[in-house]
């Protein structure tokens, strides 16, 4: 997630840093050098993909408030560039230490998903916050009220508050109203910073055994989770970019009709001066049932009858 959203912020040529980046990531674990070398270079052609694909589609614009910038960045950036670094990386692992093969599929499965939530979690955080919009300082208080009760709750749900020695039920929808509070009231500041809370607490109380998706394997527990917080990030952005979407063409037709009314009464304006007759009708000048449904003030000055009496 940080490397698609860098390359999309600074640039394809900050790959350098994508690269040495993964690769010590991998050095200070007992990864061998040669799999490590393999894994950075998957993790750094994955963000070149991803930014690549992203960059050549029309749908993209640059920022996740519309509907088709969102489900473009998840098909292009959350499932099918991690292809390439789970693929690349799964294979590394794998030649480095032999003994790994029996579990190619789940290291790869874990690994797409892994990259691909990833992407769809943290790069919306750094594009939002990259971004010159601002958050409106009279909407504070709001916001205040909402991280306050998000954490309240998130830490009941996945961080062992809930009360009683079972730390496990199933409450993870409990979460989704906060999320769905951010994505019709905020920006995408706001919206992407609660996912986010979200996701590092509940990965926080997995590790220590919370949450409704701990389970015997902690691979398992691990996929569960991430699919259930990628999911939720899903529907809070789509979610968020129709309301941004309906904001904007409500703002537009509010423009538009006061266009409309200026040039209503710049009309008014003209006609009320213009000496002579001004009129409007409706219908063929040589059929019966023509109607005229407008006329000027100057008619009565100049052919004698009233308006009511034209009309």
């Amino acid at each position: 997630g940080i490397a698609i959203a860098s390359l999309l912020i600074f640039g394809r040529q900050v790959w350098p840093g994508i690269f040495l980046g993964a690769l010590a990531a991998n050095l200070l674990t007992s990864i061998a050098v040669f799999s490590s070398v393999g894994i950075a270079i998957g993790n750094t052609l994955e963000a070149l993909v991803a930014c690549w694909l992203l960059q050549k589609s029309k749908r993209w614009k640059g920022s996740l408030e519309s509907v088709s910038s969102v489900l473009t960045f998840v098909v292009y950036a959350a499932v099918l560039a991690p292809l390439v670094s789970a693929t690349i990386g799964s294979l590394s692992l794998c030649l480095g230490e032999p003994n790994q093969w029996d579990r190619f599929t789940s290291l790869w499965l874990t690994w797409w998903m892994g990259d691909g939530f990833g992407a769809l979690i943290v790069s919306p955080l750094l594009l939002a916050w990259s971004s010159r919009r601002q958050i409106d300082s009279r909407d504070m208080p709001e916001i205040t009220s909402l991280f306050v009760l998000l954490i309240i709750v998130v830490l009941i749900v996945f961080g062992g508050w809930f009360p009683g020695p079972i730390k496990t039920y199933p409450l993870a929808f409990l979460a989704l109203p906060c999320l769905l509070w951010a994505a019709m009231k905020f920006q995408q500041r706001v919206v992407t910073s609660a996912i986010v809370l979200m996701a590092g607490v509940a990965v926080w109380g997995a590790k220590h055994g919370y949450g409704p998706f701990v389970q015997p394997s902690a691979n398992v527990s691990l996929l569960l989770l991430i699919s259930f917080v990628g999911t939720s990030s899903l529907m809070t952005l789509i979610v968020a970019a129709v309301t941004n979407e309906r904001r904007e063409a409500e703002a537009a037709k509010s423009k538009l009709g006061s266009e409309l009314e200026h040039n209503r009464r710049r009309i008014e304006d003209i006609v009320a001066h213009v000496p002579g007759v001004v009129w409007e009708a409706w219908g063929k000048p040589d059929t019966a049932n023509q109607r005229i449904d407008f006329v000027s003030s100057h008619v009565e000055k100049l052919l004698g009858y009233s308006v009511e009496e034209w009309l």
